[in-house]
């Protein structure tokens, strides 16, 4: 019950500022401890749910391809000198988290540090451990790149993009959005939405891509990006944060029970359930050290369960 969810997580001392659930398209449930359903929050990294939207419908209008070569997209920006696994990096690799890159370059705490303004350029640069394809490494560099690849090739900001062909028959309308030194919406983070339009963007994942009555993004889609793609068994985050190594989709993360989310740092999360026809949103400002948010979705499954609503 969603008593016992509240008490959980205040016996747990956990900044957790919202929690929705929906089910069956109507709203279940919901506890705000800051702010109210209108009140709009970062998403960090469950940005990257969103823009991957954004891909699906660039590939559905032949702009971009899964197994498009990263060079023929970008070929201005390759270096002279570059890794040769560059040359086999593909979009494929870059939904899933497979790149093959030496190390992360590009989180949260990393960004301002990059010196050159087109981050892409930067991007093409780094140094390689691996093949494409063959190991899970998180970085927020693949989707930033992503997000950059459908600006290229559309001719439009991500947001602008996303803006008549799911944003706005969402109703979300301009929502702020963090930009990279070029002015492009970033692919990877800085999305600020509210518990209200989370929701949204979790119904339109449970429908599989349509709203009321509307296929704003292919099914086809949803079901790829849902899906598991990537191992990340290996993933180097705390052994108890067991929902970060069962499994990774297109930029959607797998949950241990066979629900997948959408995933940002500090519990902004928004988890879409199949099997229970059900989504649950989550904001806050979580202890990533105490890995909280872990504690946060153990606690959706033993009490946000919709037959116990």
């Amino acid at each position: 019950m969603l008593k016992d969810y509240i008490k959980g997580i205040e016996a747990a001392n956990i900044e957790l500022h919202s929690v929705s659930v929906m089910t069956g398209g109507k709203l279940a449930a919901e506890h705000f401890w800051l702010g109210d359903r209108d009140t709009p929050h970062v998403m960090h990294s469950a940005t990257k749910g969103v823009m991957v939207l954004a891909v699906g419908l660039a590939i559905e209008e032949g702009k971009l391809g899964l197994d498009e070569r990263v060079v023929d997209i970008f070929p201005e920006l390759v270096p002279k000198a570059h890794a040769p696994q560059l040359e086999r990096l593909r979009v494929r690799h870059l939904l899933d988290m497979t790149a093959g890159h030496e190390r992360v370059f590009m989180s949260g705490s990393q960004r301002g540090d990059i010196e050159d303004p087109l981050w892409a350029r930067y991007y093409m640069k780094q140094p390689f451990a691996r093949e494409p394809g063959e190991k899970f490494l998180y970085d927020s560099s693949n989707s930033y790149l992503l997000g950059y690849a459908v600006a290229k090739r559309t001719g439009q900001d991500l947001a602008e993009y996303l803006r008549p062909r799911v944003l706005e028959p969402l109703g979300i309308i301009d929502p702020p959005w963090q930009k990279d030194p070029m002015g492009f919406a970033l692919g990877c983070a800085g999305l600020y939405l509210s518990p209200d339009r989370m929701l949204k963007i979790g119904e339109l994942y449970r429908n599989k891509g349509s709203w009321r009555g509307t296929q704003l993004v292919p099914a086809s889609w949803i079901e790829e990006c849902s899906r598991f793609h990537s191992d990340n068994s290996e993933h180097t985050v705390p052994k108890p944060y067991t929902a970060c190594r069962s499994g990774y989709g297109y930029q959607l993360w797998m949950c241990e029970n066979g629900a997948y989310r959408a995933d940002g740092i500090k519990a902004q999360l928004i988890i879409v359930w199949p099997e229970k026809d059900t989504v649950i949103v989550t904001t806050g400002g979580c202890s990533v050290e105490r890995y909280e948010a872990q504690t946060v979705m153990d606690l959706a499954w033993e009490h946000l369960d919709p037959e116990r609503l």
